[in-house]
């Protein structure tokens, strides 16, 4: 029988099991994929000892059904360090119907090897960004012929607006996605420093991020810790980054935080992303499991040891998936749906589908 102290301890261990999932969201046990498909069958090469592999694959949502993979791969041999061609060999995609579980069209096409080369942009549409330009590319996977222009490529939450350029000192320019009409020269950078949003621009001047929108330039408490820009846009009025203790701050485009969430990781490992309902956004983490540097805690040596994901809902805050993979070789960011329901994860050459509450 249950004496009075093992009831009490039955109780406390309930309640904080209760707490612990209000506060971290989807345990493991229920956070199990609704769907996974192996991409070594689309051309996804795992490490062989045949060369040095770079991967740039990922994956974005057409609709909150209709999910586009990419395999994105290259394999560097001997002393070959910068290949000749930039966008060679053409990339995999591979079109999913997460309603039925099919794979309803697959294609071959040229695409910049780099982070950032494809976005969707709405309308069941997707803009490609290759060694000479940005093209538009209906569900079908046919591109038509698109407008001349260098990476990187970045998107607004809806994907309705785009930057591209900006490598080798080349000038950024905004488009709207729907035509690929150019709006604005955004400018030369010395660094990548220009990320779109559906209604304004975030700049970044020097290390901290300042936002541009029809009601003004407003200077936001968020910092670059790294060369590349990490602060997005999730909404139209709301843009989260890191503060200056390395959290993850949610800041109004008035300069105003909301509210501040630990990230566990390594801020110059890490990044954003928004679903295009801006609803809800991932952080895409790298952690470790234990500190190296009794200086910096963030200065690590060697690769991070585990990748963390985690789903937030923007107004309120709240956690609410939130899962750790020990890492591979690559570190590909995952990419939520419109409405923020549905979470696509590449991991090890697995695609994995996870439905969220």
């Amino acid at each position: 029988m249950f004496n009075r102290q093992q009831a009490k301890t039955g109780i406390l261990t309930v309640l904080f099991a209760t707490f612990v999932l209000a506060c971290f969201g989807q345990t493991d046990a229920e956070s199990k994929p609704v769907f996974r498909i192996d991409l070594r069958q689309f051309g996804f090469l795992d490490d062989d000892g045949r060369g040095t592999r770079a991967d740039y694959s990922g994956a974005t949502f057409l609709s909150d059904s209709s999910l586009l993979v990419f395999v994105n791969q290259r394999v560097f041999h001997g002393s070959v360090v910068s290949p000749g061609i930039p966008d060679e060999p053409p990339a995999k995609f591979v079109l999913i119907d997460l309603a039925s579980g099919k794979v309803l069209t697959t294609a071959q096409l040229s695409v910049l090897k780099s982070d950032d080369s494809v976005s969707a942009v709405g309308n069941d549409k997707f803009a490609l960004l290759t060694a000479s330009e940005v093209k538009l590319c209906s569900v079908d996977l046919r591109c038509h012929t698109g407008l001349p222009g260098s990476g990187p490529m970045f998107s607004s939450p809806s994907g309705r607006r785009l930057i591209v350029g900006g490598y080798t000192q080349t000038q950024q320019i905004l488009l709207d996605s729907d035509g690929l009409t150019p709006i604005q020269n955004v400018g030369k950078p010395l660094l990548i420093d220009a990320i779109p949003g559906d209604s304004g621009i975030i700049l970044r001047d020097r290390f901290s991020d300042h936002v541009k929108t029809k009601d003004g330039d407003v200077v936001l408490p968020l910092y670059d810790y790294g060369s590349w820009p990490s602060s997005r846009f999730i909404s139209d009025s709301l843009v989260v980054g890191f503060n200056s203790d390395k959290k993850v701050a949610e800041v109004g485009t008035n300069g105003v935080v909301r509210y501040t969430l630990s990230l566990n990781g390594d801020p110059r490992r890490s990044s954003f992303v928004a679903s295009a309902g801006r609803m809800r956004f991932a952080v895409n983490a790298a952690a470790y499991s234990g500190f190296k540097s009794s200086v910096d805690p963030f200065h690590q040596e060697g690769p991070p040891d585990f990748q963390r994901i985690t789903v937030v809902d923007n107004e309120t805050g709240s956690v609410i998936f939130r899962r750790d993979w020990r890492l591979g070789a690559f570190f590909t960011a995952p990419t939520l749906s419109p409405n923020g329901q549905t979470l696509a994860v590449i991991r090890d050459g697995m695609l994995d589908v996870f439905s969220l509450r």
